[in-house]
């Protein structure tokens, strides 16, 4: 790619003592400029990873502790889920245990309730009563089930 630009707007009308610049050509190498930007992600993600790794002072392959949900005597039982940063509400045990490694485990609450309301309303009063703010400045779910929402 070719860019020029005039850059005779940018000097004063050669006063400054050098004759003006009549043409100025830049050359852009995306691939480079692609490249760098993969690398700089990369490097962010595994930033992220350690940062969380640190946060919750974990060892390499130690686990954090996994509520479960016990099993329903009629119909379907939904565990409601926060911590200090966001809540949730589960009701499938296998997309809650693979999203323990999101949750800020210091600070992890779970309850587990007949109706999916209860569910969320203990996950939304407990994440707001966790940061001290009111409840309604706490967004509502994107997903409604088996979705850790950032309050």
């Amino acid at each position: 790619m070719e860019y020029s630009l005039n850059a005779q707007q940018y000097e004063q009308n050669g006063q400054n003592g050098y004759p003006p610049v009549s043409n100025v050509v830049l050359y852009v190498d995306l691939a480079k400029v692609f490249d760098s930007y993969a690398n700089g992600m990369q490097m962010a993600f595994q930033m992220g990873r350690q940062a969380k790794t640190d946060e919750l002072c974990l060892t390499p392959g130690q686990k954090v502790a996994r509520p479960s949900l016990p099993p329903a005597a009629s119909g379907k039982n939904y565990l409601g889920v926060y911590d200090h940063y966001a809540y949730g509400v589960y009701d499938d045990e296998a997309k809650y245990s693979n999203s323990l490694a999101h949750w800020h485990g210091a600070t992890l609450n779970t309850s587990v309730f007949p109706s999916y309301e209860e569910a969320l309303s203990y996950a939304r009063n407990g994440v707001a009563a966790s940061r001290g703010v009111d409840v309604g400045s706490i967004q509502p779910l994107t997903n409604r089930l088996n979705w850790r929402q950032q309050a």
